[in-house]
This record gives structure tokens, sequence and C-alpha cells, in this order.
């Protein structure tokens, strides 16, 4: 996650670098809409990303 996030992504979550977040979880959920949203969910609340 830390080397595929693009710096200031918290700051933009809904948009371009926020979706760049959720494009490089979505193939490690095995493609599965909720549970990559759970995740990044669960990341953007973390302290240090």
């Amino acid at each position: 996650m830390r080397e595929k996030a693009p710096a200031g992504w918290k700051e933009d979550i809904d948009g371009p670098r926020g979706r760049q977040v959720l494009n490089a979880l979505y193939p490690l959920m095995e493609k599965n809409k909720a549970a990559t949203q759970r995740l990044f969910d669960i990341i953007k609340n973390q302290p240090g990303y």
C-alpha cells in the first residue's frame, strides 16, 4: 500500500489519487468491490498512510 499510494492521497480521497489507491487494492482483494471498499475505509482511517 505504501508503494502504490500517491503522496497526499488522503486529501483527495474522492478524487484521482483516492481512485489510484482503490485501483491498487482491487486486484489484491480478488476483484471484490465490497471487500475493496471496506479495506479502503480501514486504510484511510489509519494514521501514517
